[in-house]
């Protein structure tokens, strides 16, 4: 009787040989079907070949959604990324341009992008980060 075994994929970027190590039960090539099959369904994404020298190059694939961390770990790897690969890597804080602030009922709120001039009659500035 046939068991429909889980995978445990690695945390990090991976080549078919890591994910054979972690699972040494599997044949190699079910888990190249396995890595192909959440490939089409967006489980996994393949970013990109570390060069081998000789032969072909090993694919590397990462568990999505794929993050900065991954490709600058591919990176440390040699690996050449995809072309296909476009992360827009955004930083966030929770600072606030001070002067940009409306006060409305003794509460402090963002200033809206709207530029009439009933917001611009309101803007104050905050001091000591008061919000």
């Amino acid at each position: 009787m046939k068991k429909n075994k889980t995978i445990n994929w690695p945390d990090s970027t991976f080549t078919i040989d890591d994910v054979h190590k972690l699972n040494p039960d599997f044949v190699n090539i079910t888990l190249r079907v396995r890595i192909k099959d959440a490939v089409d369904k967006y489980d996994i994404e393949e970013i990109g070949s570390i060069p081998n020298g000789k032969g072909r190059p090993k694919k590397l694939f990462v568990v999505a959604p794929v993050k900065q961390h991954h490709l600058d770990e591919a990176k440390e790897k040699n690996a050449n990324i995809n072309s296909h690969i476009n992360i827009t890597v955004a930083s966030v804080d929770d600072t606030i341009n001070k002067s940009v602030v409306l006060k409305n009922n003794n509460e402090y709120i963002p200033k809206p992008s709207n530029k009439s001039s009933l917001f611009h009659k309101n803007v104050i500035d905050v001091l000591d980060g008061k919000f």
